[in-house]
């Protein structure tokens, strides 16, 4: 799997989601990532609840036109119930830092195997 990384990416909810819900719809999916077929690619995006401020962490492992397939409550979030209009958005996390180091000293162990 490859964790994908965005710059400025940001959008808004088309229609409200309750707590546990695997999809969510967005107005635009511009700038997002790629995710490869089969699924191997993934990102993270945030959810900001405009009524409190309130936000969740979700993997995003796959999107077909504007529908995302998520992985809900991460990075110790927990799922939340979000109206139309809410933001969604490509943020650093401390899951992308992770995944980065752990990707990068995955290639590197697998570059060193190869030229053994």
């Amino acid at each position: 799997m490859s964790l994908k990384l965005s710059n400025f990416i940001s959008t808004v909810l088309s229609n409200s989601t309750n707590g546990s819900q695997t999809t969510i719809v967005v107005s635009s999916v511009t700038g997002f990532p790629s995710i490869t077929t089969p699924v191997t690619d993934y990102f993270f995006v945030t959810v900001v609840r405009a009524s409190d401020n309130a936000k969740e962490i979700m993997r995003v492992d796959d999107f077909t036109g504007t529908t995302l397939t998520v992985q809900r409550a991460q990075e110790g979030t927990t799922g939340l119930a979000f109206a139309a209009g809410d933001a969604v958005g490509l943020r650093f996390t401390a899951q992308t830092i992770i995944n980065m180091i752990a990707e990068e000293a995955a290639a590197r162990i697998s570059a060193t195997i190869l030229e053994s």
